[in-house]
């Protein structure tokens, strides 16, 4: 209810300004990468890392109109300059270029920071009055990282492994995930959850786990996401980190692991899915978890499923997860393997 009359006070102001012209967010012309909740196609809610709007605008100025439960950061590209957008629960508005040169704009909008700061609903742009929008270009291939924190790009701007995670460190842009799929010319989706696994969350939360929670689109809906519509050509899997933070049933990890991949397989038939392993600093839980993931590939009577391994070293981003350059190497080494594996 206050969405629509957000929207009703919205198009009112609209009404005396001359200059201006609402576009929704169901414009054909807006294209979505990730997943998006669209039970109302004008007013799409997402919540996860990376998901994506865009579009071309043809025109001077643009500005983004957004509805946050709470605080978030975005990417923002336009025309391949880069600048970052900060979000609240009390604005709506926020303006993302202006005194542009009246041409073609290519735009995107990108969720830097993970489901925990809250679904964000997209309203439309807010632009100068002749302004006309495009269909962007949107990629054939298209790859889904399924992981955990290292896969949102928590930490990744910390400056050390002594401090403490904040959402100014994060950054799913320049994640692994994000930086190989663009290497690949890939469109991207990632769902992920920092402190997620496979049969247990980080310190053993047994309900805080990818299998349970990994058709979900939105908090607070209990829509789950179309398989159907939204097939990748390959799936990469990181996870295991967090189950091995504390005592585990190594046979219990491997058989709920291969009923995961049964589950991503009859989602997407045609996908080749990879079971990622790491990064770790090494020691014994990081055996563990090779072991595991190498038990859970090679015992599989799926097609199509392989085993990669990140190097080891010891990160140095916020609270012990990969940096910037740490983060760039974990996608040279994907980016490597996936190349020769996809042939793209």
């Amino acid at each position: 209810m206050r969405v629509s009359l957000y929207i009703l006070c919205f198009f009112s102001l609209l009404k005396v300004s001359a200059q201006s012209t609402f576009i929704q967010a169901d414009h054909p012309n807006i294209a979505y990468i990730g997943r998006f909740d669209f039970n109302v196609p004008s007013k799409p809610i997402f919540m996860y890392s990376g998901c994506t709007i865009r579009t071309v605008f043809e025109g001077t100025a643009i500005t983004v109109v957004l509805k946050e439960q709470s605080a978030n950061y975005f990417t923002i590209l336009i025309d391949n300059q880069l600048s970052v957008l900060k979000t609240n629960s009390a604005d709506t508005t926020y303006q993302l270029a202006e005194n542009l040169p009246n041409k073609k704009h290519n735009l995107e909008i990108i969720r830097k920071t993970e489901w925990s700061g809250g679904n964000t609903i997209f309203l439309g742009f807010l632009v100068n009055k002749s302004a006309i929008l495009h269909k962007p270009i949107i990629q054939d291939r298209k790859v889904e990282f399924i992981g955990d924190s290292y896969t949102c790009g928590y930490g990744i701007e910390g400056k050390s492994h002594d401090e403490h995670f904040s959402y100014e460190t994060e950054n799913n842009y320049i994640s692994y995930g994000a930086i190989t799929s663009r290497n690949l010319r890939a469109e991207y989706t990632a769902v992920c959850r920092s402190g997620i696994g496979i049969i247990q969350g980080y310190g053993g939360d047994r309900k805080f786990t990818q299998p349970l929670l990994y058709d979900e689109i939105v908090q607070g809906r209990n829509a789950n996401w179309d398989y159907t519509s939204n097939q990748p050509q390959l799936v990469v899997i990181e996870l295991g980190t967090n189950d091995v933070s504390v005592e585990l049933d190594e046979n219990k990890f491997v058989v709920t692991y291969q009923q995961f991949i049964n589950k991503i397989r009859n989602n997407y038939p045609k996908a080749k899915i990879v079971c990622a392993a790491g990064p770790n600093s090494g020691g014994d839980k990081w055996i563990l978890l090779q072991k595991m993931t190498h038990r859970v590939v090679n015992e599989n009577v799926n097609h199509d499923i392989y085993y990669f391994e990140f190097s080891s070293f010891i990160p140095n981003g916020s609270d012990w997860h990969p940096n910037t350059i740490e983060h760039q190497r974990m996608a040279t080494e994907l980016t490597s393997f996936l190349r020769s594996l996809m042939k793209w």
